[in-house]
């Protein structure tokens, strides 16, 4: 038996955060930055944010609905529901658990009013993760379908007063409908890991910092920002690009004889696609430099599609690009699924397309 992704949605948030946005954000704070200063070291020109009223629930709930509305065959209700995410607007009770009942509102046929769930926390990687979880659950035919969600409000834990990190990061949500599949397609294999030492080089805290919805005030009001009490997300930029270019670089060397993540031994080159966590584009080209082509396998040769749409959105980065793969590649098709972050840790998933679609 296997367990197959019947269906994926996303949901991005309307508000766009451009790099001159933030070059006037934090010029306010004595922080110099430029396009130019930002697209060279990240690739990135515009991230996504959330209003006031959207939150990581809500926006959960929006790329669910969008997943539900791509479903093309009956699937059994969706009895369990993981959300992957570290921005929760509190610890418990979880995120699932309102998914849950706002689902079971409009479609209560789809997902039972009695499903259980859980929010893992695991960086940037824990999307992945799930999915792990989430085929290990239907293949064992512990639970029928499972709706796995990443859903991450980043910019409630960035202090705009400080360019290391805001200049990175955004909001979103994707989501996925797994349910099993009577040939052995879908998930083929995982391999995940950790180096519980490294926990300093991404990590959160409570502290004094300058939010976003204070920011673009100021802005408004060509002032100096007021600072307040918060959660700010700290994080090594130079240690992370080194740490997950070198993991892509490794995970991509070692493909044919990972058994964990790939039993059916394909090649690398034999991938039709690739849905990588956006963490740094120029860290995408440092791994095309030694694998040439790697960057059509994400889909990341469009220039103007890379403006419009790459930024560091952690759990729900991989949504977008894993809907493109489920509609283009072909029929016993394979696809490679890959998320790293906080902890440096990363899980790989090793995806064939079913036969019959």
């Amino acid at each position: 038996m296997g367990s197959v992704i019947q269906s994926v949605g996303t949901y991005f948030p309307s508000g766009i955060l451009t790099n001159q946005d933030l070059e006037k954000i934090l010029a306010l704070s004595g922080e110099k930055t430029s396009d130019e200063w930002i697209v060279e070291r990240t690739g990135i020109h515009k991230r996504r944010f959330a209003s006031g009223l959207e939150t990581v629930e809500s926006m959960a709930v929006e790329a669910s609905l969008d997943a539900i509305k791509g479903l093309t065959n009956d699937i059994p209700p969706i009895d369990h529901v993981i959300v992957a995410t570290n921005t929760q607007t509190q610890p418990y009770p979880n995120v699932a658990g309102f998914v849950t009942r706002e689902l079971h509102k409009i479609y209560p046929s789809l997902i039972k009013e009695n499903a259980g769930g859980t929010d893992p926390y695991g960086g940037c990687g824990a999307i992945n993760i799930v999915f792990m979880y989430a085929d290990g659950l239907v293949k064992s035919k512990i639970k029928k379908t499972v709706l796995v969600i990443g859903s991450e409000k980043l910019t409630d834990h960035v202090d705009y007063s400080q360019r290391k990190t805001c200049i990175i990061l955004g909001d979103g949500a994707s989501a996925y409908i797994i349910s099993g599949a009577d040939d052995e397609a879908g998930f083929r294999g995982h391999c995940d890991s950790s180096n519980g030492a490294s926990r300093d080089v991404i990590y959160c805290n409570d502290q004094l910092k300058v939010s976003l919805q204070e920011a673009l005030v100021a802005v408004a009001e060509n002032r100096t920002p007021k600072k307040e009490f918060g959660k700010v997300l700290h994080m090594e930029g130079i240690k992370v690009y080194k740490y997950v270019t070198r993991q892509w670089q490794k995970i991509i060397e070692g493909f044919v004889d990972n058994s964990d993540l790939n039993p059916d031994r394909i090649s690398f080159e034999e991938l039709l696609g690739i849905t990588g966590h956006l963490y740094n584009f120029r860290g995408f080209e440092e791994v095309e430099k030694t694998h040439p082509g790697f960057l059509k396998k994400c889909g990341l040769t469009d220039r103007r599609d890379v403006e419009e749409n790459f930024y560091n959105s952690s759990n729900a980065s991989q949504g977008r690009r894993a809907k493109q793969l489920l509609e283009i590649v072909s029929p016993g098709g394979y696809f490679f699924m890959y998320g790293y972050g906080a902890g440096f840790q990363s899980c790989a998933n090793l995806y064939r397309q079913p036969i019959d679609l």
